[in-house]
């Protein structure tokens, strides 16, 4: 976020001074963050401190505390965190309008979210492991995993009270249906008071008619209930030969080659293990189904995620074309090798069977099925 900063030359110390002209901290929302959302604001947090470290800035744990991290008023999904490119060891002053915080990160940020949504204690533990440990990528797995499990929850229980409030409706119909019928059936004993004798005979005739026909009907019906359950039982023991489903009979028509449909398609893999050996399936294995593979430790963009500090968010990608594959560095810090050659930044190098790979301190065999 934007500030001003100010070093005294004689000792390690900086002041940094704040202007919060329409933002709003995280301390100013206590009381008011609604359950769960402590996750997406802690993830939010997590995911700014992943930027900041891609970047190469220092992440300093004293300033990610609830009174100076900061959203705009009107933003609450965007996130502002102070980062700087200062040790740890430095003495910080904080002033935010006027107020100052000479030891700042005074309030333990996971302890304060914890306290906000009576998270469980071993909850805390767990955050507050890799938060201290600064292990962001590890951090926006566990929160993202967190925050799908709390979505589901929430889908199942506004499921269930659904299905509650549309047994109520079905209820009340009924009911309503049941009072009309007897209105009618009130109505049509007077009606049938008022009917000459003469007719009532065929009236009583054509109701009993109705009885020994709805008769044969239930009849049939509980019979094919009886034959449907039967053959159901006889398919489970596995002594009768019932028909197939036809979804098994879509599931049985042959599968195609992807090959055979296209010819110029190579079929291309990254392993850490030496294609060809027992090795080849040790490590993270990879294969390469888009015209545009990305190579990288960004969670969002990645086809293969690299779980190293040393890789870069987008550290390369393998393009294909046609027959052919190649590899670009896209501008990383740590580069990128084949066999043991630095490749030069943004320009396309083709791709040779059974080379390795080297991307910052993470090494990969790049195979295709033709090798």
């Amino acid at each position: 976020m934007p500030l001003w900063i100010i070093a005294d030359e004689k000792s390690t110390s900086i002041s940094i001074l704040i202007d919060s002209y329409r933002l709003i901290s995280l301390q100013e929302l206590k009381g008011k963050i609604k359950a769960g959302d402590a996750l997406e604001f802690l993830y939010l947090i997590a995911q700014a401190a992943y930027t900041v470290s891609d970047y190469l800035l220092n992440v300093d744990l004293r300033l990610l505390s609830p009174e100076l991290i900061f959203f705009e008023s009107a933003k609450l999904e965007q996130i502002r965190i102070v980062s700087l490119p200062v040790p740890e060891t430095t003495d910080i002053t904080v002033s935010i309008d006027g107020q100052e915080y000479t030891q700042p990160g005074g309030n333990n940020l996971i302890r304060w979210l914890g306290a906000e949504n009576a998270w469980a204690e071993e909850l805390i533990r767990e955050l507050n492991r890799l938060f201290l440990n600064m292990r962001w990528a590890e951090l926006l797995q566990y929160l993202r995993e967190l925050i799908n499990q709390v979505k589901s929850q929430l889908a199942e229980a506004a499921a269930r009270d659904s299905i509650s409030e549309v047994s109520k409706k079905e209820r009340r119909s009924k009911m309503k249906l049941f009072q009309r019928k007897r209105s009618s059936k009130g109505s049509l004993s007077s009606a049938k008071t008022k009917i000459c004798e003469g007719k009532k005979g065929d009236i009583i005739q054509k109701m009993n008619a109705k009885k020994q026909k709805s008769k044969k009907n239930t009849k049939s019906k509980s019979r094919n209930s009886v034959k449907t359950k039967l053959r159901s039982w006889g398919d489970w023991l596995g002594i009768t030969t019932a028909e197939k489903r036809q979804s098994e009979l879509i599931d049985l028509e042959p599968t195609e080659n992807l090959p055979n449909r296209m010819p110029n398609y190579r079929l291309a893999m990254l392993s850490e293990g030496l294609p060809g050996t027992k090795a080849e399936d040790e490590g993270q294995k990879a294969f390469i189904l888009v015209d545009e593979f990305i190579i990288g430790r960004d969670t969002n963009k990645s086809d293969l995620l690299l779980d190293s500090a040393a890789v870069g968010r987008r550290h390369a990608r393998i393009i294909r074309r046609g027959e052919n594959f190649f590899i670009e560095d896209l501008g990383s810090i740590n580069n990128t090798l084949m066999d043991g050659k630095r490749i030069e930044k943004y320009r396309e190098v083709l791709l040779p069977d059974r080379c390795r790979l080297t991307f910052a301190d993470r090494s990969f065999y790049f195979s295709t099925d033709s090798s």
